[in-house]
Formats: structure tokens, sequence, C-alpha cells
């Protein structure tokens, strides 16, 4: 018995890595907003001083520094999640196929 193991492709490899795209810029949204109100909260202080005042600048200022950085890890993680995602859809693209099969010998006669 002759056994023959081939890979069938059903589908052609698809690149999904834009799926993260729509998420990536609501994520650039946020920042785009966050950034618009830190500056605005900024402006605001810059006429008034006082320890209180110190405190909330030094606070805003590192929940700044935090939120840009959960933003750029979520950025990232937008575009590991897509590789993946593309992975696992092409994956399930093909199909491990095995044939079994018997040979039989046949003769071939000639009429004369």
């Amino acid at each position: 018995m002759v056994e023959i193991n081939k890979n069938h492709d059903f589908f052609p490899y698809e690149d999904l890595s834009g799926k993260a795209s729509p998420f990536k810029r609501e994520l650039d949204r946020m920042m785009e907003a966050a950034e618009e109100m830190s500056k605005l909260i900024e402006s605001e202080l810059k006429t008034s001083h006082g320890e209180t005042v110190e405190t909330i600048k030094t606070e805003l200022e590192g929940n700044q520094k935090k939120f840009k950085g959960i933003l750029h890890d979520h950025h990232s993680l937008m575009t590991t999640l897509a590789d993946r995602y593309s992975y696992r859809v092409n994956e399930m693209r093909t199909q491990n196929i095995t044939i079994h099969y018997e040979e039989k010998e046949a003769s071939i006669k000639e009429n004369v």
C-alpha cells in the first residue's frame, strides 16, 4: 500500500494585519485628545502659583507619561494581535491530506 501526504490550500494567503488599523486610529485620537486636554489644563495653571498648583502640574505630567506609555503599548499590541490573527486564519486555510492506494499490475495485450 502506498501513502501520499500533501497539504491542500483552500484559499490563498491573506494578510490581515490591516484589521488593527481602526483600533490604532482610535488610539491615536485618544492621544490627541489627551494632549489637547493637557495643554488646556497647563495653560489654565500658568497664571497660578502655589504648592497645590505645583502638585497638580507634577501629577498631570506623570499621568500624561503613563497614558502615553499605555497607548504606545496598546498600539504595539494591536499590531501583534493582528499578526497572530493573520497567522491563525491562514493556518486554517490548509488541510493535510493523506491518500492510501494500492497499485495493481495490469497487462496490456496488443490486438494482432
